[in-house]
């Protein structure tokens, strides 16, 4: 069995966890052997060059890239003499975006690597970086930072690599669902406005996803309520009102349906120090 390396020497007691090492520190294990981790990883290569097989794939790594190893992927990175760089861990239920969980969650979807970045680029990306080893970040802060850098990844992963025309459908679902969210639209409208049959729509998101079409909208609709949860001062009555909900009760109802915990304990479990 592929051995798995956790946080938990790091952070043991908390459920949401971030950690930045540098390679030219002691590591706890040994990189060279395949591996899996609890957690996702960002390998930033500042010099260098490595050979990095992440699940079955083989991929050349050089200078100025980023590598994105999902949790529960084996990998094996083998870096020579002069490679240099850092990884960023973290907890994937960190992430707020949609676009950016179900890039964790489907390594055949999207790339893993993040090349031919200007030198300047890449610099501003390490800098933004440096604030998660920050001793006096909070777990908000770090929450920002870390949603920040999958920001500016999946805006340097559209223009390097753009999806095949058969997955444009899914930067269409994204534009539509951004434009009507607060309707809440139904799988037969969203399957209307992208020119597919129900049946259609639904094939392609399961066979991308694993998840039906409805599930796909709810996990956007509450990937919003999320954000306003972490980011915003209105109280739970007031979300409730502005999301279409009855009350505050129909409101946590729902969400505690999909997320198993109500919308109280997650901001409490999301924002507690580290």
């Amino acid at each position: 069995m592929i051995p798995e390396h956790g946080l938990q020497a790091i952070n043991p007691d908390k459920r949401y966890s971030f950690s930045k090492f540098h390679w030219n520190e002691p590591a706890p294990y040994d990189d060279d052997v395949v591996h899996r981790h609890t957690y996702a990883g960002l390998l930033f290569i500042k010099s260098g060059t490595a050979t990095h097989w992440i699940g079955h794939k083989k991929y050349d790594a050089t200078a100025n890239e980023i590598h994105l190893v999902n949790a529960g992927i084996a990998h094996n990175f083998q870096r020579n003499a002069a490679c240099n760089g850092f990884t960023i861990a973290f907890d994937e239920a960190v992430v707020i975006d949609l676009t950016t969980q179900l890039f964790l969650e489907q390594n055949g979807f999207f790339n893993p690597i993040f090349s031919n970045y200007q030198e300047a680029d890449f610099n501003e990306m390490i800098q933004l970086s440096n604030y998660i080893s920050t001793t006096n970040s909070n777990q908000k802060h770090k929450l920002y930072i870390i949603n920040a850098i999958f920001e500016k990844l999946k805006l340097h992963a559209t223009d390097q690599d753009p999806l095949s025309s058969s997955n444009h459908w899914f930067y269409d679902f994204i534009q539509y669902m951004k434009d009507n969210w607060k309707s809440k639209p139904r799988a037969n409208d969203l399957a209307r406005e992208l020119h597919l049959s129900n049946e259609q729509l639904n094939a392609r998101v399961n066979d991308s996803f694993g998840i039906s079409t409805e599930e796909l909208i709810n996990r956007y609709f509450l990937n919003y309520i999320k954000k306003d949860l972490m980011y915003s001062d209105q109280n739970i009555s007031a979300l409730a009102l502005e999301y279409g909900f009855y009350d505050a009760a129909h409101f946590v109802k729902y969400f505690k349906k999909h997320e198993g915990i109500s919308p109280g304990k997650f901001v409490k479990s999301l924002l507690r120090e580290m």
